[in-house]
């Protein structure tokens, strides 16, 4: 018998599988058979959940990295002193600033000078733990050739198991388009108020107009005298 694989009960209850491996030998012309009986469970359950790890982490990895390579939005990570450690691929075509350059990039030349303090807030509040997340916020940047464009991000804040701080993890996503549509709308809504509010002062002028004709021309007939 050759890897022979079986259960054995214990004294509590409990099974352990094992493999007996069996052979015949002769003593004395006597055939005796000689076994050996080795557990295996715990090689074979390590193998097996190693493999199963390595499947998951494999699939984990292929889902991120399609992720990274087809998401326009912008994946980053900054270390305790809030310098950039990694940068998704889309982060260059977003920004245009090579991810080499995102290590010495200036946030004063980066993030318009209105909102610069905003941006440090809410990093500050991660650091400091009064947020464990942020909502979203929009701001305007500039991109590397100098155009303004709007940016929403989100961040959530990194501690280790002894609740000491380790970065930031965010995402930014470029929302020039809707940004700029709702300026638009607003500009339109604008417009039409002061149009609206223009149409109705003229309105009121003819009413007055029409009233001052009215009692001139009903002035002008009460002083004629027919005899």
């Amino acid at each position: 018998v050759e890897n022979f694989k079986l259960l054995f009960r214990c004294k509590d209850g409990s099974k352990i599988p094992a493999i007996l491996k069996s052979k015949i030998i002769y003593m004395n012309h006597i055939p005796c058979v000689i076994s050996v009986i080795r557990e295996y469970v715990e090689r074979e359950k390590m193998e097996h959940e190693l493999h199963l790890a390595e499947e998951r982490a494999e699939s984990t990895e292929k889902k991120y990295r399609l992720i990274e390579e087809n998401s326009k939005d912008s994946i980053w990570f900054m270390n305790e002193n809030l310098k950039f450690t990694y940068l998704s691929p889309s982060t260059e075509k977003l920004f245009g600033y090579s991810l080499q350059e995102w290590k010495t990039l200036d946030w004063n030349s980066f993030v318009h000078p209105d909102y610069i303090q905003i941006v440090f807030d809410a990093f500050n509040n991660l650091k400091t733990g009064i947020e464990k997340k942020i909502k979203p916020i929009t701001i305007p940047v500039y991109h590397k050739n100098g155009r303004r464009i709007w940016v929403e991000f989100t961040s959530s804040s990194i501690f280790d198991e002894n609740n000491q701080f380790k970065g930031i993890v965010g995402i930014s996503r470029d929302t020039t388009l809707k940004k700029e549509a709702e300026i638009e709308l607003i500009k339109t809504n604008s417009e039409l108020l002061r149009m609206n509010e223009e149409l109705q002062t003229a309105k009121n002028s003819l009413i007055e107009s029409e009233a001052r004709l009215k009692a001139l021309h009903n002035a002008s007939f009460g002083g004629i005298a027919i005899h």
